[in-house]
């Protein structure tokens, strides 16, 4: 007997509760959908970053912009930002997914974008202090993802390059030697040439007079 009022009272309760359920639901239009989308797709990231030198890494700050109270943002650990929070800091290299959800009391929760955000790969030989050296070394750039270069290949593309580059130089060098010789020889010969240059105007002048004639 008892169990049969208990049952007739969840009965009860439920059907009257359905109408508010059903209520709810149908507030959260497509109208209302499409626009928290629109607002979801109006959210920018943008991000700064500092080196630590220490543990040789950079961090990254990333700031959201454009977060109005319909909506809420949250990241791959599960951290929750709103229009009053949106700069999360120590962020690592690397992609990043932000889902952006709808903070709306009638589409509460609903999913409505996804948004990626590419963090560059922080070079892990651009702190050694042959990179410091060798600024224009292609593995010595801020950013990229070298993680499969090791050590060994590192010291042996860095030795070819800076015998490329010593031999650049000296070839440069030996440019410039020749140029100054040539110069030097000039000077201490300068009237031979004044005589050439004096009889060459010399023959175009008879030239063009006797052509004249």
């Amino acid at each position: 007997m008892l169990v049969g009022k208990i049952k007739f009272i969840l009965f009860t309760l439920i059907i009257l509760a359905f109408p508010c359920f059903m209520h709810v639901h149908a507030e959260c239009s497509y109208e209302r959908q499409a626009e928290l989308s629109r607002i979801a797709g109006n959210v920018q990231f943008s991000y700064t970053y500092e080196l630590d030198e220490i543990n040789n890494r950079a961090l990254f700050s990333i700031n959201i912009s454009n977060v109005p109270s319909d909506i809420y943002i949250q990241d791959d650990f599960g951290d929750r930002y709103t229009q009053f929070e949106n700069t999360i800091t120590t962020y690592t290299q690397g992609e990043k997914n932000f889902e952006i959800y709808s903070n709306d009391a009638n589409c509460y929760g609903e999913l409505l974008l996804t948004k990626r955000l590419d963090l560059p790969i922080y070079n892990m030989f651009y702190g050694y202090d042959e990179c410091k050296e060798n600024k224009d070394f292609v593995y010595c750039s801020l950013w990229g993802n070298y993680a499969t270069i090791t050590k060994d290949v590192f010291n042996k593309e860095l030795n070819l390059y800076k015998a490329q580059k010593e031999s650049t130089y000296k070839g440069d060098i030996n440019k410039q030697n020749d140029f100054e010789k040539i110069l030097e020889l000039l000077k201490q010969n300068y009237y031979i040439f004044i005589i050439i240059t004096v009889l060459i105007l010399a023959i175009v002048l008879y030239k063009k007079i006797g052509g004249k004639k």
